[in-house]
């Protein structure tokens, strides 16, 4: 399973998120999307939608391919998981980060640890990602803290960082050229790309409203996606 996965990772070539520009943008047939990845198995894209649940296939160009459905209301992340081919759930309420398969069907919860339950429920996990060489997640908390934690597979935190360059945290992902973390505010209009130990590296500037989720792909291009206009953007590096 894990050769399976190690061939399925993408293979992009690196450059720094600050040497990005828009390349083009397409409407998007969900209603308030948060959260985005990548999936190398087909070559998709997958949002969630926050309020009525519900996980949604896009191709590159926004256009929608599948629902699956999910009974819970406060997603607000999603990562696809080459280890297991599974896609991870950030549900904001309760703390939780959920694995599901393709069908749907809820195969664990990973409880995030009680000492980090004490942040106002409107602020809480925005954004999830993973770490396919150690199993380990990655969870951005949007506000009180602005945070980035480090978790193993069965939850418990191995380190965590605060992040004071930006108002807001709205999504987070592993970035497998580099290693390093592209983390997403909304709030503040920008992609921060850090290592995994919270050190910036590179950041961009968006002029994007309510920037609620962030991925690449296989060829190295970023996506972002918006809730308020639905709108799918694509970034590129600058050609030199």
């Amino acid at each position: 399973m894990c050769l399976a996965a190690a061939f399925l990772l993408p293979s992009c070539s690196f450059a720094a998120v600050g040497e990005y520009e828009l390349a083009d943008s397409f409407p998007v047939q969900v209603v308030e999307p948060s959260g985005l990845t990548y999936d190398p198995h087909t070559d998709t894209l997958w949002t969630v939608r926050d309020g009525r649940g519900g996980v949604y296939q896009l191709d590159k160009q926004g256009e929608l391919l599948t629902i699956i459905d999910i009974r819970t209301n406060d997603l607000e992340g999603i990562a696809y998981n080459p280890l297991n081919d599974t896609f991870l759930l950030a549900e904001e309420r309760h703390r939780e980060i959920l694995e599901i398969d393709r069908q749907g069907n809820v195969l664990r919860t990973i409880k995030v640890p009680i000492e980090w339950r004490m942040w106002n429920l409107n602020h809480g996990i925005e954004g999830v990602s993973i770490d396919p060489r150690t199993g380990h997640v990655f969870v951005a908390n949007e506000k009180s803290p602005k945070a980035v934690i480090e978790l193993d597979e069965n939850g418990n935190v191995i380190k965590s960082f605060e992040v004071e360059e930006a108002d807001d945290l709205s999504d987070i992902c592993y970035d497998y050229s580099s290693g390093n973390l592209l983390v997403l505010s909304h709030e503040s209009k920008k992609i921060m790309e850090f290592t995994p130990g919270g050190k910036l590296v590179s950041s961009l500037t968006i002029d994007i409203p309510q920037a609620e989720g962030i991925t690449k792909d296989a060829d190295g291009n970023i996506y972002i996606i918006c809730d308020k206009s639905e709108t799918l953007y694509v970034f590129t590096p600058v050609k030199k």
